[in-house]
């Protein structure tokens, strides 16, 4: 166990702040895909004293289920950002726009290269090609997605590549070759970026809606895709086990999300 800020040092912590927001994966889940209802539990206390949003790659459904666990209050920031919803007023905060050219080809790339896609919208993920990791993409998101393309493509706020494990290399090579925009999130997942879908975009859309400034924000994360978005706040707590460039940011590095050092945090942030 790392040691424990004092309470002057966390009272500190909590004067400056009026938002609180997390990564999911890596960050607040159990090793596995899972937040446990204990971690769900240490972080809802911090409800009382500032507003808290997850914000996370997965899907609209399995981001809702994860921020209603934590507090009926909690801000959805699903699809990396690229749709986020405030629950306790049902106010849309932001929902990330692709331009349908840019989908069409990279889709026939990925078909041509012989990997799935997944279409994320708020209301459902489309995988119209099979993938050898599918099982794997539904059990991580806790959905069965559409074996279909979106009626749609508009509605679209995120996009993936599925790669093939023992291939990921050479295929996400020649893929980021004939399209740079596409971007690894994970070993075997690459993601089309565009300027509104990023965790980014979703945290300068949130401040503005709460009217808090980032500066007042304190913002936990893990993985490379969270590094632009922490760099904005004004506070940033990051577990043990985090990529190296995260690690370099951290105001305060926590235990790993395995032993809930980012839930104890804000419990502790919350008793002060």
């Amino acid at each position: 166990m790392r040691p424990a800020l004092s309470s002057t040092q966390l009272r500190m912590i909590r004067a400056r702040a009026a938002l609180f927001v997390s990564d999911v994966d890596g960050t607040l889940t159990d090793g596995g895909y899972t937040v446990a209802p204990s971690t769900s539990r240490l972080i809802a206390g911090l409800e009382a004293v500032m507003r808290v949003a997850v914000l996370t790659g997965r899907s609209f459904a399995s981001a809702a289920a994860i921020a209603r666990s934590i507090s009926p209050t909690c801000i959805i920031g699903s699809c990396n950002g690229g749709y986020v919803v405030d629950p306790a007023s049902g106010a849309e905060i932001h929902r990330a726009r692709y331009e349908v050219a840019d989908l069409e080809r990279v889709d026939a790339l990925a078909r041509d290269t012989g990997v799935g896609v997944a279409y994320y919208t708020p209301e459902a993920v489309y995988t119209p090609y099979p993938f050898v990791l599918h099982e794997l993409f539904e059990e991580a998101e806790g959905i069965t997605s559409v074996r279909d393309h979106p009626a749609d493509l508009g509605h679209v706020v995120k996009f993936t590549v599925a790669l093939d494990p023992g291939r990921e290399d050479e295929q996400a090579g020649e893929l980021t070759r004939e399209c740079p925009a596409l971007v690894r999130s994970v070993s075997w997942i690459l993601e089309l970026t565009s300027k509104e879908a990023s965790k980014e975009a979703a945290l300068d859309a949130l401040c503005r809606y709460l009217d808090v400034a980032p500066e007042r924000a304190i913002g936990a994360g893990d993985g490379e895709n969270d590094i632009a978005w922490m760099r904005a706040v004004g506070y940033r707590v990051v577990p043990e086990d985090a990529h190296r460039a995260v690690a370099a940011m951290a105001d305060v590095v926590v235990d790993a999300c395995s032993r809930e050092g980012v839930a104890r945090f804000a419990n502790a942030l919350a008793r002060a």
